[in-house]
């Protein structure tokens, strides 16, 4: 697979950080960290309906609208969603409870890694670094494979039972 055919997208829930402390963290990490991807991401933000007032998502999108177009940011709700493929993610970032309450919505996506934050030892806005180391580590040149030697019939297992002469 080539290096520009992989889709990397880091998935979010606003409800967990919008409107809180670690909004403004978050976002000045991702506004940061713009420039420390070898390869274009794109940023999913989810909601699910009637958690978020219009006013609300309305305003993040204009304070943050240069870092969300940077990213090509997609906000959704999860009730929006017709199949799973449009919620699918490379880097998912949940919370512990949501993690733990398999009920939920968002576990029903796919995701190849995930990130769990809670507020005292990984806050959310942890997810960044994380999430750029894992981007560079998979867009990485890998080393040329050497060639496998294969064996000869005259280089055979035999040739160890040789006698060997005086």
């Amino acid at each position: 697979m080539q290096l520009g055919a992989r889709r990397f997208s880091m998935r979010i829930c606003l409800t967990d950080f919008i409107g809180t402390d670690n909004e403004k963290i978050l976002m000045t990490y991702l506004e940061e960290s713009r420039h420390k991807f070898e390869v274009a991401v794109v940023l999913k933000f989810w909601y699910n309906k009637n958690t978020i007032s219009e006013k609300k998502l309305d305003n993040f999108v204009r304070t943050y609208k240069n870092i969300l177009a940077h990213y090509g940011t997609k906000i959704y709700s999860i009730e929006s969603v017709k199949n799973r493929i449009d919620d699918e993610a490379w880097f998912n970032v949940t919370s512990e409870d949501r993690w733990k309450d398999k009920s939920n919505s968002s576990q029903k996506t796919t995701y190849r890694f995930s990130y769990l934050f809670d507020n005292l030892q990984s806050p959310i806005w942890g997810c960044v670094p994380s999430f750029i180391e894992l981007v560079n580590f998979h867009t990485r040149e890998k080393p040329e494979k050497k060639p496998f030697k294969k064996r000869t019939f005259n280089d055979g297992s035999n040739s160890r039972f040789k006698k060997i002469r005086k």
